[in-house]
């Protein structure tokens, strides 16, 4: 968790910076959630929080290194989730801290692409080319030496009920 703790903040503001465990956003049981199967290291913040207007305002730079399975290929990779900018701003806030967790967590899912490529050019899962039997690669029929799955049923005779 990344709280603030609003007693302390003065004109000219408060800048933190640090790292944050996955867990600590609750990106470590990511895998169930998406493609994304964790991440790699920390999560880096640079932040400048300060007041205005009644409220807390709450600006900076995530980042972070992903590991994801690519969509076409189904290899691991590493995503670099480098600069992502963060800005929110908490009103009428009466606590002496507020969490910026959930909203940290929030932009840092909001970067992760919905089809997940290791390179742009991937081109997928490597297919072996067809088996004797099988449909070759113009979709037609090869020749099977072995009797057809249908014909066992061509030749179950069924009596009709009337």
């Amino acid at each position: 968790m990344l709280k603030v703790n609003v007693r302390q903040l003065d004109n000219k503001g408060l800048d933190i910076e640090g790292v944050l465990e996955p867990c600590e956003l609750e990106l470590d049981t990511l895998r169930e959630d998406s493609r994304a199967t964790g991440f790699k290291g920390g999560i880096a913040y640079s932040l400048h929080v300060s007041l205005v207007s009644g409220g807390v305002l709450v600006c900076g730079i995530i980042e972070a290194s992903g590991e994801c399975v690519c969509d076409r290929c189904l290899e691991n990779f590493e995503m670099p989730l480098e600069n992502i900018e963060v800005c929110h701003y908490y009103e009428n806030v009466e606590a002496d801290e507020i969490d910026i967790s959930p909203e940290l967590r929030e932009d840092i899912l909001i970067t992760l692409p919905m089809k997940m490529l290791c390179s742009e050019d991937c081109q997928g899962i490597k297919i072996p080319p067809a088996e004797s039997g099988r449909a070759n690669c113009a979709g037609k029929r090869q020749a099977d030496s072995q009797d057809s799955i249908w014909q066992s049923l061509d030749k179950l005779k069924l009596k009709r009920q009337t």
